[in-house]
């Protein structure tokens, strides 16, 4: 079992390996589609899992002022780590913990297609039940419903595909502005997506707000 680190001194500093939309088979214990993701940890006894969140604050400052760690949406990177979806994933997981995953701009933000990941950050229960969070403040949590097929797993964060995500965008945000827009068009690139696979989709999806995401696609696409 992985131990925690407390001090950079005991790092691993190797950087994560991206993230791509390459599904493969679930495994018994899972219903979430795997995609490749960053070794954060070795199985070498010593090496260690990072939690940069259980630093110590006076230690993390340091480190950013040193050039060791460098900002990161809501937290912070190794400086060496690529700024890739894995790497922000692993960001994000610090923060949400097992049971929320990421939704919307912030789903948006992991892949690539968003500036920042919104701040509160948006997320959604997974089922179960509303966990008890330590930073609530820090995050706008929803009960959305999500199908093992609208998910896939990155660094341990279930993540909606870019599919899901720019037809919830589509669908939920009341204000859709030039920066959203073209978050949706970049979400669409990364998923190699069709307006008529898009369309489909928010047919086959919940029906709430359904004509305006159709409306509003006619004009992106």
């Amino acid at each position: 079992m992985p131990q925690t680190s407390s001090a950079p001194s005991t790092v691993a500093s190797s950087a994560p390996e991206p993230c791509a939309l390459a599904p493969s088979a679930a495994s018994p214990s899972s219903t979430v589609p795997n995609i490749t993701v960053p070794r954060l940890h070795t199985s070498r006894p010593g090496r260690t899992r990072i939690n940069f969140e259980r630093w110590p604050a006076a230690v993390r400052s340091a480190e950013l002022a040193h050039g060791t760690l460098v900002r990161c949406g809501p937290g912070v990177r190794l400086a060496a780590w690529p700024d890739t979806p894995a790497t922000r994933a692993h960001v994000l997981r610090e923060l949400l913990g097992t049971k929320l995953i990421p939704i919307l701009i912030s789903a948006a933000w992991v892949w690539g297609c968003a500036g920042e990941p919104g701040s509160p950050i948006s997320c959604s229960t997974r089922g179960g039940g509303r966990p008890k969070l330590a930073c609530a403040r820090t995050m706008r949590v929803h009960e959305f419903h999500y199908a093992a097929t609208d998910l896939v797993a990155c660094d341990g964060v279930a993540l909606p595909t870019p599919e899901r995500t720019v037809c919830d965008l589509l669908r939920l945000e009341e204000t859709f502005t030039v920066s959203l827009a073209v978050t949706c068009r970049l979400l669409v690139q990364r998923g190699q997506l069709s307006r008529e696979r898009c369309q489909a989709a928010l047919h086959a999806g919940p029906g709430r707000h359904r004509a305006r995401a159709l409306t509003r696609l006619a004009a992106l696409l």
